[in-house]
């Protein structure tokens, strides 16, 4: 199953697999100020599996409006390594890949919060140091 994203009838490319998350940087194709039609083609020539799997689009959809220096899409990685032997006392590491899609470096300070579950109760922070990110590049922090 194919996804062909078109943003004012230009082709901003296609995702070759139905189930799987993607996205596409519209920025340069959209109209300030104009209306702007965002259409998504779905593909499903060729069977994928034994039975009928279905077609078309039945998850949500979103229209995301990011800085130009940002945490990537899914760039978030947190790991518990020791959470089998110890769950009082977790080592909790955390990877944040941040996109400068800017013209200029930037310098980037990370605030990671942890939550207890189901509440607005802070069970854990860091603030990173300050970081450059070089313009046009992604960092892991």
């Amino acid at each position: 199953m194919n996804a062909t994203v078109y943003v004012n009838g230009e082709k901003m490319g296609t995702h070759p697999y139905g189930y799987t998350p993607f996205s596409f940087d519209i920025t340069d194709k959209v109209k300030v100020g104009e209306e702007n039609v965002v259409a998504v083609k779905v593909d499903h020539k060729t069977p994928s599996s034994r039975w009928y799997s279905g077609s078309g689009i039945y998850r949500s959809v979103h229209l995301s409006v990011m800085d130009k220096v940002h945490v990537g899409l899914n760039g978030t990685k947190v790991e518990t390594p020791d959470l089998k032997s110890d769950t009082k006392n977790v080592t909790t590491n955390i990877k944040t890949t941040v996109q400068n899609e800017g013209a200029e470096k930037a310098s980037v300070e990370l605030t990671h919060n942890i939550f207890k579950k189901g509440t607005e109760e802070s069970i854990g922070s860091v603030t990173t140091q300050a970081q450059e990110v070089e313009a046009g590049k992604s960092q892991v922090i």
